[in-house]
C-alpha cells in the first residue's frame, strides 16, 4: 500500500497548509507520496494550486 498526501495534507484538511512547502516536507519525512498540481503562469512562471489563476 502506498500512502499518498493530497496537496501536502498528513493530518486532515487545513486550508492554511495545504500545498506548503512545509507540508510536503512533512509528508516525505514520513515516507509518504504527495500529489499536488503544478500550473503554469501566462507569464511563464510555474505555481503549485488546486486551481488556476
Amino acid at each position: 500500500v502506498n500512502i499518498l498526501a493530497h496537496r501536502g495534507y498528513f493530518d486532515g484538511p487545513d486550508p492554511n497548509s495545504e500545498n506548503r512547502p512545509e507540508s510536503m516536507a512533512r509528508c516525505l519525512e514520513r515516507g509518504w507520496g504527495l500529489e499536488t498540481d503544478i500550473r503554469q503562469a501566462p507569464d511563464g512562471r510555474f505555481y503549485i494550486s488546486h486551481d488556476p489563476v
